[in-house]
């Protein structure tokens, strides 16, 4: 087992020392009426007030409403404990970081970057705070400033002030408004950097993400709000910002596509006006819940053409990608679809095996704040290695956990039930999955074996669902996921799919005891899905 008994979490157990004694249906119901009474502070007033403080004080303002509701103080406690935002907005008098170029990259061994972009799990909502005091040795070079790993972008994330860019070292929480959230883009850029070894060179994350965001509208390069005249475009940030008639716009969520080119081109101008030798390497794309009211191939066509156009307006036609993220069987089946007829191929999807939507449920719609606990098809294999999420633990929630079940402890949710976003083991978890897909899929340089072994979507692989079990629908015995499409749509790849052979495909242990990596396929490493919902 991976995973570490509850005395080893002592001390995050005293930081989050409350227990949930209300029913499933009750937590659901409370939690709603405390977010509609009580709504989750701007990360502004975290500068002015204690934001767990002020939601405690509406609380008891608010005291026989939530009794109503069937609230206890324990649980209210808790969800003010671990309250977050999804579209922080960026205080004026937050400090912005110094910018500091990258350091240790030469023209022969240029510094690396890469991009991580889409919706809220990309945002992240994992604590600092709580990942600092974790006493997990595996974890020490994951707080502070990470030595040969940098991170561009603008502070607070979501910002009409283009004055809040910055670049510096990479520090876990310093992007975020508040200074304390942070995402996969962690231990991604850890873990491209440990995987060249010592003759590593630096690594450069770029994040520009926005909570809730589809691929439908506010992502699409085609939609006029993301349109601009590329003739008249001198290829410049600045030209994006004052001069492509509206198409940035830091403030909007319709124009994320062109604040995401505008972002990215300002980081390579930092860069090459500081004389850093780099390489443009790679996107790390995690999204897909704002989008599953949609049909796979709706979904699916559209990402593929903002693939396309990312690739082209950054003037890397091979741009290797790895996408991630949702738990709807449309979404996948898109993500698999766009992987297939890209130009130029060379994309992976990487994902989480923990549970899958089950079909036949049409009531309960999966989403951040709800679970869908008694239809959600969970496996628990997952679980007993990691360990469980802390409230799975408690009383209310025990009976989730099948008999002989593991007492291990694993922050997986920021709030669980109410708030499906990782928590900081998640998401860190989430990131190595992630560099690993991509070392393993477009470069030669070695996976440690410990790394293999304690990667989720190796440890645990899943297939499409058998068409001949089951009626081709996953189930509490076999968490797989459903690829809705077609022979015709099938014939219509260009890329090689290799889906049916992925069990096989995963890992090539080489005699020296680490993985080499395999470049330019499309690789599924695991394709299943998670509670986490990006």
């Amino acid at each position: 087992m991976r995973g570490r008994t509850q005395q080893g979490h002592l001390s995050i157990f005293l930081f989050l020392a409350c227990i949930v004694t209300a029913t499933t249906a009750s937590v659901l119901t409370c939690s709603a009426k405390l977010s509609d009474l009580c709504p989750p502070a701007t990360e502004s007033m975290a500068f002015t007030s204690d934001p767990i403080q002020a939601c405690s004080e509406c609380a008891r303002s608010n005291e026989a409403e939530l009794l109503s509701a069937g609230c206890t103080v324990e649980f209210v406690t808790k969800i003010c404990k671990t309250r977050v935002i999804e579209d922080p907005v960026t205080p004026e008098d937050a400090p912005i970081p110094e910018t500091v170029l990258p350091t240790g990259s030469t023209p022969s061994n240029p510094l690396r970057v890469f991009v991580q972009s889409g919706q809220s799990g990309c945002v992240g909502q994992a604590s600092a705070k709580m990942m600092n005091i974790d006493d997990n040795p595996s974890y020490d070079e994951l707080k502070g400033t990470q030595e040969g790993v940098w991170f561009s972008g603008l502070k607070g994330g979501t910002t009409k002030d283009a004055s809040r860019f910055y670049m510096g070292p990479m520090i876990a929480g310093e992007a975020s408004a508040a200074g304390n959230k942070f995402g996969p883009e962690v231990s991604v850029g850890r873990r491209l950097s440990d995987a060249k070894g010592d003759s590593a060179a630096p690594v450069l994350i770029i994040k520009y993400c926005w909570g809730g965001s589809n691929v439908e509208k506010e992502w699409n390069p085609r939609t006029s709000a993301n349109s601009w005249d590329r003739e008249k475009d001198n290829g410049t940030a600045l030209w994006l910002l004052n001069e492509s008639g509206g198409a940035t716009d830091l403030s909007s969520k319709n124009h994320l596509y062109a604040n995401l080119i505008y972002t990215v081109r300002r980081s390579l101008e930092v860069l090459h006006d500081g004389g850093i030798p780099y390489e443009l390497s790679g996107l790390f794309w995690i999204q897909g819940s704002a989008d599953k009211k949609r049909t796979w191939r709706q979904y699916g066509e559209d990402l593929g053409a903002l693939f396309e156009a990312i690739r082209t307006d950054l003037g890397e036609p091979d741009l290797p990608i790895v996408d991630s993220g949702s738990a709807h069987h449309n979404i996948i089946t898109g993500k698999v679809y766009a992987g297939s007829i890209i130009n130029g191929c060379n994309t992976v999807l990487s994902h989480y095996k923990l549970g899958m939507v089950n079909p036949d449920d049409t009531e309960c719609i999966l989403s951040p704040s709800n679970p869908c606990l008694e239809s959600t098809f969970i496996d628990f294999d997952v679980l007993n290695y990691y360990g469980y999420d802390p409230v799975m633990h408690t009383p209310e929630y025990s009976y989730l956990k099948p008999t002989g079940a593991s007492n291990e402890t694993f922050f997986w949710f920021k709030a669980f039930p109410s708030n499906q976003h990782a928590e900081y083991e998640g998401a860190i978890l989430m990131g190595q999955m992630m560099a690993n897909a991509y070392v393993r899929s477009f470069t030669d340089d070695e996976l440690l074996v410990n790394w293999v072994e304690d990667d989720i979507g190796e440890k645990f692989p899943s297939a499409p669902c058998n068409p001949d079990v089951n009626g081709g629908k996953p189930s509490a015995d076999n968490v797989c996921w459903m690829d809705q499409r077609e022979e015709t749509d099938l014939a219509e790849a260009t890329c090689p799919d290799i889906n049916k052979k992925q069990l096989e495909n995963l890992s090539i242990i080489s005699s020296s005891g680490a993985t080499k990596g395999r470049p330019f396929i499309f690789l599924v490493s695991s394709l299943s899905a998670i509670f986490f919902v990006l």
